[in-house]
C-alpha cells in the first residue's frame, strides 16, 4: 500500500507488514548510522501532541543527543543502565506537535555501539495509542 509509512516500491508480495497511521499512533524509524563518527538517526512520524517518550536501546548506548525533536522542543532526557541495556525517558512541558503530515527527526544522537544490531524496545507514551517500530543491522566493526 502506497500510503504505509513503510511502503516499498519494490515488493511485490503482500506480507501484511504495511504500517498505516492513524490519528493516535505514532511509527518510529532508524535513519543513518555513521560509522565513523558513531551518530545515528532516529525519526517519527505522528499526528498527535507528544509530551513524553520512553524507551529502552539494545545494542547501542546513548551518548549525546544533540538534534532533532528532543533537542528543539526542550525535552529533558533521564536514562539508567541496566543488565539489559539503557532506559531512557524524555519529557517536555511544551511537547511536539507536528505541523504537518510528515517523518521528523526524533533525534540524532553520538552513540557507543555495543553489536551489530540496533534496537529501541518497550517504546511507551501515554499520548499515543500504538508504536510501531523497526529494526536495524549495522555492519559495525
Amino acid at each position: 500500500d502506497d500510503k504505509a509509512e513503510n511502503f516499498n516500491p519494490d515488493a511485490n508480495i503482500d506480507d501484511n507488514s504495511c504500517i498505516i497511521l492513524e490519528g493516535g499512533d505514532a511509527y518510529i524509524r532508524f535513519g543513518d548510522f555513521n560509522n565513523s563518527d558513531s551518530t545515528l538517526e532516529v525519526f517519527i512520524t505522528l499526528y498527535r501532541r507528544i509530551y513524553e517518550l520512553e524507551f529502552n536501546t539494545q545494542g547501542f548506548g546513548i551518548k549525546n543527543i544533540f538534534d532533532g525533536v528532543f533537542i528543539d522542543n526542550e525535552f529533558t532526557i533521564t536514562s539508567q543502565d541496566s543488565e539489559e541495556g539503557s532506559f531512557y525517558f524524555a519529557k517536555s512541558t511544551y511537547g511536539f506537535f507536528p505541523l504537518e503530515q510528515s517523518t521528523t527527526l526524533l533525534f540524532k544522537a553520538k552513540i557507543l555501539p555495543l553489536s551489530n544490531t540496533f534496537c529501541l524496545k518497550n517504546i511507551k507514551s501515554k499520548d499515543l495509542d500504538n508504536i510501531f517500530q523497526e529494526l536495524i543491522i549495522i555492519n559495525y566493526i
